[in-house]
């Protein structure tokens, strides 16, 4: 079989951010390692700041030779601030790509992300509707790897043979109808009295339809709404009742109670990808210091951290951080998106391993109105500032400030070093931190929630994902 680098097409990956924007990142990755980065088309990386966007989507689509349609389980049903479900509000990005994709005959090929039912033509626009008879694949998280891998090795074919080059199709980036300005083109049809859901994208007639036999993944297996949803491994559950029974530093932690899917932690290092914003539950997960259940919403995992909880140990005598774990192992790479808003100082959340009470890292967003990425660790319960919210703190080290209450946050641990990184929700590069943590044995990681200013304030943070990946 010919591998992807020898392939000459290129891939876009159309997504929903309020749907399957962890998924969509991870497969990205996992595209890039096959294709190139220069073959993988995904709008927050894609796309340079100052760049038209309706016209830089218009123009990836049509040079594309496969689109790939996420679709979670909130795909048909988001709706904007207004409430108005994003499907039918013109203008809408993601029917732009769809619509741009199917006028110009691209293979498009929905992928059904943990259990996503395929939408019915009914409930999509009608620029749209013929997704609906389009052949899919799914992903779950249960078999993420193995779902990829197997997508990956379909579009091998695909892109070695059964696509039409982009360069034999019409380019030039046309935007449809209902997304552009009719200030650029003067023989466009006034829309302005038909109705928001029938103003979306037409057919161009710059744009002639590719033949039926390209109009469907024929090398896909049907998926049908009838067709029932896996049932949860058995090694998921056995996961959970260990996570249960896990103790860190004395503390027995509570086996955090959700029903749904989720990934196995079965490889060597307690590997892990969780998307919370995609409706699944993970019940791997212990829980400790909690002083209500985590809550999952479309938005993320919302963790709340107790008045008076804290991280060190050297304060309090023990971890009393709200704190949402599993166990890991040996090397690996520790990586969240979060979103907190803290108002004062002593308020974070972000990233725990921890050993026991006096040996742990940390690296969190936070602090009040000091705005500030926070890298620490303790040694048999020395505690030692990488970087400090505080400037002119004695005995530590450099001040990272940050006014982003979104950000993406990285821990690696290569033997005993542990190292870190940060950067914007969505930006393209990371930043490293200076110096590296030290850290020896097994341990647990997850999310913590840290909150003890005086006098007290509520915090929460927003988690919308968690991934564990292993040292190859």
């Amino acid at each position: 079989m010919a591998s992807m680098q020898q392939a000459s097409g290129r891939v876009f990956l159309s997504y929903r951010r309020e749907d399957t924007q962890g998924t969509a990142r991870h497969l990205r990755e996992r595209l890039v390692d096959r294709l190139g980065a220069d073959r993988v088309f995904m709008d927050i990386d894609s796309i340079e700041i100052g760049v038209d966007f309706t016209k830089a989507i218009v123009d990836a689509v049509s040079v594309s030779d496969v689109f790939l349609a996420l679709i979670g389980r909130r795909w048909v049903s988001v709706v904007d601030e207004q409430g108005q479900r994003r499907l039918d509000r013109s203008g809408d990005f993601v029917v732009l790509e769809i619509a741009t994709a199917l006028a110009r005959g691209i293979r498009v090929i929905p992928v059904l992300v943990d259990g996503a039912d395929m939408p019915r033509s009914s409930e999509l626009p009608p620029s749209i509707e013929s997704l609906a008879v389009r052949n899919a694949i799914r992903l779950s998280h249960e078999s993420f790897r193995s779902d990829v891998n197997r997508l990956l090795d379909r579009l091998t074919r695909l892109l070695d043979g059964s696509a039409t080059p982009a360069h034999q199709r019409p380019t030039g980036g046309r935007v449809p109808n209902a997304f552009r300005d009719p200030a650029d083109d003067v023989s466009q049809t006034d829309t302005s009295s038909v109705e928001p859901h029938q103003r979306q994208v037409t057919q161009p007639s710059a744009l002639p339809a590719r033949t039926p036999e390209f109009t469907r993944a024929a090398s896909f297996e049907p998926v049908h709404r009838s067709e029932p949803r896996p049932r949860r491994s058995r090694l998921l559950v056995i996961a959970a009742l260990l996570a249960s029974a896990a103790v860190v530093g004395g503390v027995v932690l509570v086996k955090f109670v959700a029903e749904g899917g989720g990934d196995q932690t079965n490889s060597s290092c307690g590997a892990l990808d969780a998307d919370f914003t995609n409706g699944s539950k993970y019940p791997q997960f212990a829980t400790a210091h909690m002083p209500t259940e985590p809550e999952y919403t479309r938005d993320g995992l919302v963790v709340v951290g107790a008045p008076g909880s804290d991280v060190r140990t050297d304060f309090q005598g023990s971890v009393t951080a709200a704190f949402v774990s599993i166990p890991v192992r040996g090397d690996f790479t520790l990586e969240t998106s979060v979103t907190v808003d803290p108002t004062k100082s002593y308020q974070a959340a972000g990233l725990l391993i921890m050993v026991d009470q006096l040996n742990y890292v940390r690296l969190e967003r936070g602090h009040g109105t000091f705005d500030a990425i926070a890298f620490e660790f303790s040694t048999n319960g020395e505690h030692v500032k990488l970087t400090t919210p505080f400037a002119n703190e004695p005995g530590s080290g450099a001040v990272i400030r940050t006014s982003a209450d979104a950000v993406d946050l990285r821990l690696q641990r290569n033997g005993s070093a542990i190292t870190g990184e940060w950067r914007t929700a969505g930006a393209r590069q990371w930043e490293a931190l200076p110096g590296s943590a030290q850290l020896v044995g097994e341990a647990t990681a997850g999310m913590s929630v840290l909150n003890t200013p005086i006098p007290s304030s509520p915090l929460s943070a927003v988690f919308r994902e968690l991934s564990v990946v292993c040292a190859e």
